[in-house]
């Protein structure tokens, strides 16, 4: 495995609680980064920030408000002073045939994987 060095970066990922997220958070508290877990799903998070032990912390973070994560990242500055990293990873998907899928589905799709990639990148 290829050597990062992370020693005292600040990494913040979306979608940290599982699957590639949480693969990266676990390669970054490898490296030496503490990590932020963002993450719809309070349960996962949870499972996923004690798995990776002090170097990580967490918040249930809905990126499609603007103002949950103006909130959020206030809180990551506060309690650890800086954001070195961020890893817009959080996504979903609908699997189902076009026409029969409502159009809120779409917007929901959108919602989290355009605009919450863009409220985490702003703020």
């Amino acid at each position: 495995m290829n050597q990062i060095d992370l020693m005292g970066r600040v990494a913040v990922i979306t979608g940290g609680a599982q699957g590639i997220g949480y693969a990266v958070a676990e390669r970054f508290v490898a490296s030496g980064a503490k990590v932020v877990l963002w993450d719809i799903d309070a349960a996962l998070l949870a499972k996923a920030q004690a798995s990776l032990g002090a170097a990580a912390s967490s918040a249930s973070v809905e990126l499609t408000d603007a103002s949950a994560v103006a909130a959020a990242t206030a809180a990551v500055l506060a309690q650890h002073g800086r954001i070195d990293i961020l890893v817009n990873n959080a996504g979903i998907t609908h699997r189902s045939a076009f026409a029969d899928t409502e159009v809120a589905v779409y917007r929901r799709v959108m919602a989290v994987n355009f605009f919450g990639s863009l409220h985490c990148t702003k703020a």
